[in-house]
Order: C-alpha cells, then sequence, then structure tokens
C-alpha cells in the first residue's frame, strides 16, 4: 500500500515538472510562426491564410463548373460550345487548358480540340469552337474538361467594365449578328473576343461563331458582325395569323395578306421567292409542302385548316419542318446571348 502511494507522488511529480518544462520552453523559446501551425498568428486573415499564407479562398476552392457542352452538325463540320461558371467570387482563373473530346456512338473519342482561355471571379462565360473540320455522327455528344488552372486573387484580376450593346439578329442568306463593343473601363483592351450563341424557338442551342476586335481603347466602342453557317435560317416573331390572315387564298389572289403570308411561309423556310403580294404557283408549291407536313389535303389553297397548320407551326416552332425541307436549323433572333471576353494583362 505505502509503495503505491509512493508510485503516485513519483508519477504525479514527474507530470508537474515535465509541464512547467513544456511551457517554460514555449515561453523563453517560442517556435516560429508559419502557415501550417493552425494558429492565426502573422497577419494572418484566417487561421494559416491570407497575408503571407495562401489565400483563404484557395483553402475551400471550387471547380469550375461545366453546365453543358453541345455539338451542333454543320453542312460542313461541326460547332462546339459549353456554358461554365466560377463559383468563387474572391478568386479568378488567370488561365486554364481545357479540352472538347468528340465521343461517337460506341462511346469512342473520335477527336479532341485544345485551347485554353480564362474566367473571372463568380462569372458565366462560354467557351466555343464555331468550325471543327469533321463529320460528327448522328447521335455524337462532346465531352469537355478543364486543367490546369492557376487561380489569383480576384480583387487584382477584376472583370473589366466593358458590354455589348445594340445587338441585332438579321438574316441575309445568312445570319448576322451586330452591335457595338462599349467601354466603360479605365483600360485599353487588345484582342476582345465577341462570342455570339443562337437559340431556336424553344430555347435550345443552335449555333455558336465569334470575332475578334484588335482592340477597344478606353471609355470608346467598337462595332462588330459576327457571321454564321448557312445552315441557319432566321425566325422572325410572327403577326397573329388568326388576324392577319382571316380569309381563304387561292392561286391568283393578290392582298397585302398574300404578301404576308409569303413573308411567314419564307421565315420557317418554305418559300424562296420574293414578296409580290399575288399568290403564284411558288407560293401555291410552299403551301402544299406545309399542308404535306400536317397529312392536309395539298390543294396550295391557305384555307381554315391550312390556317390551323400555320397558327400550330409559328406556336410550337418549326425547326423540324426547316430541318426536314432544307437541312437547316430555324433560331429565334430575340434570344441572341453576345459575350464579351477581354482580358486583362
Amino acid at each position: 500500500m505505502r509503495t503505491t502511494k509512493r508510485f503516485v507522488y513519483i508519477v504525479g511529480a514527474i507530470i508537474v515538472i515535465g509541464g512547467i518544462i513544456w511551457v517554460g520552453r514555449i515561453l523563453l523559446f517560442p517556435s516560429a510562426a508559419s502557415c501550417s501551425d493552425g494558429r492565426q498568428n502573422q497577419g494572418e486573415e484566417g487561421v494559416d491564410c491570407g497575408g503571407p499564407c495562401v489565400p483563404c479562398a484557395l483553402q475551400n476552392v471550387q471547380d469550375i463548373q461545366i453546365r453543358w457542352a453541345q455539338v451542333i452538325p454543320l453542312s460542313t463540320g461541326i460547332s462546339l460550345a459549353a456554358e461554365i461558371y466560377n463559383p468563387n467570387s474572391a478568386l479568378a482563373a488567370q488561365s486554364f487548358d481545357y479540352t472538347f473530346s468528340l465521343i461517337n456512338q460506341s462511346g469512342g473519342v473520335e477527336k479532341e480540340i485544345q485551347g485554353s482561355s480564362f474566367i473571372y471571379g463568380g462569372e458565366l462565360k462560354y467557351l466555343s469552337e464555331p468550325f471543327v473540320d469533321i463529320t460528327a455522327q448522328q447521335n455524337s455528344s462532346v465531352q469537355l474538361t478543364i486543367k490546369n488552372i492557376k487561380w489569383i486573387d480576384a480583387r487584382i484580376y477584376a472583370k473589366p467594365n466593358i458590354e455589348a450593346q445594340d445587338i441585332k439578329t438579321t438574316f441575309d442568306k445568312t445570319v448576322l449578328v451586330s452591335g457595338s463593343v462599349v467601354s466603360h473601363d479605365e483600360a485599353t483592351f487588345a484582342n476582345v473576343r465577341v462570342v455570339a450563341l443562337l437559340f431556336d424557338a424553344n430555347s435550345k442551342f443552335a449555333g455558336v461563331s465569334r470575332t475578334l476586335i484588335d482592340e477597344v481603347p478606353k471609355f470608346e466602342s467598337k462595332p462588330f458582325q459576327i457571321t454564321f453557317p448557312d445552315s441557319l435560317i432566321i425566325k422572325n416573331v410572327a403577326p397573329d395569323v388568326s388576324l392577319v390572315l382571316y380569309r381563304t387564298l387561292k392561286e391568283g389572289d393578290v392582298g397585302e395578306d398574300v404578301g404576308t403570308l409569303q413573308v411567314i411561309l419564307g421565315e420557317i423556310g418554305l418559300y424562296q421567292g420574293n414578296t409580290t403580294n399575288t399568290l403564284d404557283a411558288k407560293t401555291s408549291t410552299a403551301l402544299k409542302l406545309l399542308q404535306e407536313q400536317f397529312n392536309l389535303e395539298q390543294s396550295g389553297v391557305f384555307d381554315e385548316a391550312t390556317r390551323s397548320a400555320l397558327i400550330k407551326t409559328l406556336s410550337e416552332g418549326f425547326t423540324q419542318i426547316v430541318q426536314d425541307k432544307s437541312g437547316g436549323i430555324a433560331i429565334d433572333p430575340t434570344k441572341t446571348k453576345v459575350f464579351v471576353e477581354a482580358q486583362r494583362q
């Protein structure tokens, strides 16, 4: 019993003396502050981050998100595009590498297209390859991978105050997107890329193209024009057909309503002639094509059943009709998106 108590006293004394020595060592010989000592002791913004250590945002950095990636077949070749998003508002990617991988029906990689880009803190942007010289198989898909990201503090790599204005989408043998790039920034930017994306009436991605402006001086504007492949046609916002085209029209009829009918049939890719205000043989043929699509009698007469078919076509979009007859993709000009890429040096 006495021996046990003596042992306990000795062990307790050793622990107390050891503790005193350890505390004394820390007070007399403190260890050098570091970025891995678990303490905020050298001007850091947080524990082991900020100040002389890595930015605190890097401790919780999130990957760049790939929202979608799509392939669009062209009459010759394909277009590729992807929407990406940087969820890190405090960090910008000064540079990164990316790869578009075209996947065939068997799941194999048919072709890879590589590139590099950048993205600002909290930015949504698009990567694109408007033309790739390859014939994609039916139902081919594309995958996007991003790597070698060089993160930087978003405060010293801020998004430029530059935008696209006066955007117009028109059609003259091919789709054209035009407008102006306007700078509200104190810096001059070189090699400014302007990217335009087109969508159909159902907001489905339909095409991408881009152009490059050599220089946008500070507080100035520069015009741009972007052309698209001839496999795209334009869909204008249609009038209320039931109010404008209320009478039955047959070959030989004349009037402004016939001209309106010709314009609408032209917009959906069925009529290739001029607006003559006369229902001629070409217009009658276009009506027969529309009637064929809806399994109606191919009379070439704009009657009640054909009027209903036209209203249905305009309300639901007419991409399928245009693809069946001309191989094109119909786009809605009211849904065009334009993005300006200007990189800080």
